[in-house]
């Protein structure tokens, strides 16, 4: 323990005290270390040793997140605070050279209606006349949820950096935007349809000819238990390299 250094200080120059202090905080950290790694280990999930910083916490949250069915996002939004902190973690994602290939677009309020009556036209003109049904279904596309957010793919000029890593630069910051809104407590749900790939409609919602959707985020409250889905088996779809493809 001679050799803690606390503020610049060694054990070896703080006053009695001080050093029984210091050795009680050395061994409530020490402690506190253990019972985290027991709680993974009881869970079930792996847990890094040695002095690298756990976040049990983290961890459980993202073995339990779901989306939340486009139906059950209700009122209220976020608010302007929250969207700042969701959009903040958002951008906090892998983007080779810096490039920032990505933007988001916010509907809410009366837009989200606005927008409906575009799309329902733009389905006709595209489709021919349609029922009744599906185009109340069209007008409420954005409206459904109290907020919708847009991540859109906006590619940069560069000599190393192809347009598909850009992509799925913004792919990354929809999954932060998504759990971000999941730790603040909304429910969330990713949605691209048939206007993603219509230059038409992709105008309609506010995209340069250029730009490319990378997901329409939906995000709103919500009070129905979110049911677990099947997931893959990690043998399916982990391996190990055994060298170049053979057919």
């Amino acid at each position: 323990m001679e050799s803690v250094v606390l503020k610049g200080l060694r054990m070896s120059d703080m006053k009695p005290k001080a050093v029984a202090i210091s050795r009680r905080l050395c061994d409530l950290v020490s402690t506190s270390r253990q019972l985290v790694q027991t709680v993974l280990a009881v869970s079930g999930h792996a847990y890094p040793t040695g002095d690298r910083q756990l976040h049990p916490s983290v961890l459980d949250f993202m073995l339990a997140r779901r989306s939340t069915p486009v139906k059950d996002l209700a009122e209220p939004a976020p608010t302007d605070k929250e969207i700042e902190t969701m959009l903040t973690v958002a951008s906090r994602v892998p983007d080779h050279g810096r490039l920032t290939p990505w933007r988001f677009i916010l509907y809410r309020g009366d837009v989200r209606r606005q927008i409906g009556e575009a799309l329902a036209a733009r389905a006709i003109e595209r489709e021919g006349a349609l029922p009744e049904p599906r185009i109340e279904q069209e007008r409420t596309r954005f409206s459904r949820a109290p907020l919708v957010i847009g991540v859109v793919c906006v590619p940069k000029e560069s000599p190393t950096i192809p347009e598909w890593e850009m992509f799925l630069s913004g792919g990354m910051a929809a999954m932060n935007l998504m759990i971000a809104a999941n730790a603040l407590g909304y429910g969330t749900n990713l949605i691209t349809n048939w206007y993603s790939d219509d230059a038409e409609g992709r105008r309609i919602l506010g995209l340069a000819p250029r730009e490319r959707v990378v997901g329409f985020v939906h995000i709103g409250s919500y009070d129905v238990e979110l049911l677990e889905r099947p997931r893959p088996e990690l043998k399916t779809i982990v391996s190990d390299y055994v060298g170049p493809w053979e057919a």
